[in-house]
């Protein structure tokens, strides 16, 4: 049986050919509930998997202590939650592959930080120059680069009608809109959360 625990931190036992999945969270009402119960309805749904919800005072490390579970992953940087349901739901319909990480596709001039950034965090991630359009297999796109740069880009997109979530590092937002934005100077502190969120939102839509 899988246990992922959630509230302050989720924790994750890694058995790998269960068929239940227990999600124990903090009480009803709270946020790790309820990103439980979307997980929960994620893994039912696409992967026909058994899950339970437990809502409990636990914060999860007495079961990494006793080894009920085996993997926290704190905060609010869902990435590791988003790679085990894509695992999950992979392996029941038997087309799981060996990579698990999600996959980013930045597009870029070779000056900002974003592909270092989240390649140091753990993604897959590939590079493209401004006006390529990334291929349908990536997870997310993010934009980061020069103004002028960075809305040919944006409009490159739309006129693609990409179905991808895109992130663009800018200080202006409106010209970007609707898509989702993290402000320059908040790249190397924000720009993980805001892609594993984004992901997250996306997997339990």
């Amino acid at each position: 049986m899988f246990r992922l625990i959630g509230a302050a931190c989720f924790a994750v036992a890694a058995a790998a050919q269960a068929q239940t999945v227990g999600i124990v969270t903090t009480p009803a009402g709270s946020f790790s509930n309820s990103a439980g119960q979307a997980m929960a309805k994620v893994l039912v749904e696409k992967a026909k998997l058994r899950t339970v919800v437990q809502a409990q005072g636990s914060t999860g490390f007495e079961e990494v202590e006793t080894g009920a579970a085996d993997f926290i992953h704190k905060g609010d940087d869902f990435g590791a939650i988003v790679r085990r349901i894509k695992f999950w739901v992979s392996l029941s319909a038997g087309t799981s592959g060996t990579r698990l990480e999600p996959h980013v596709a930045v597009i870029s001039t070779g000056t900002g930080e974003a592909a270092d950034v989240l390649r140091a965090a753990g993604y897959f991630v590939t590079n493209h120059a401004p006006g390529e359009v990334p291929s349908g297999e990536s997870d997310a796109i993010v934009i980061d680069a020069p103004r002028l740069e960075a809305q040919n880009a944006w409009s490159a997109l739309k006129n693609a009608a990409v179905n991808n979530p895109v992130i663009v590092v800018t200080a202006i937002p409106v010209l970007f809109a609707p898509a989702v934005t993290v402000a320059p100077r908040a790249i190397r502190e924000d720009l993980v959360s805001v892609v594993d969120r984004t992901l997250a939102r996306l997997r339990v839509a």
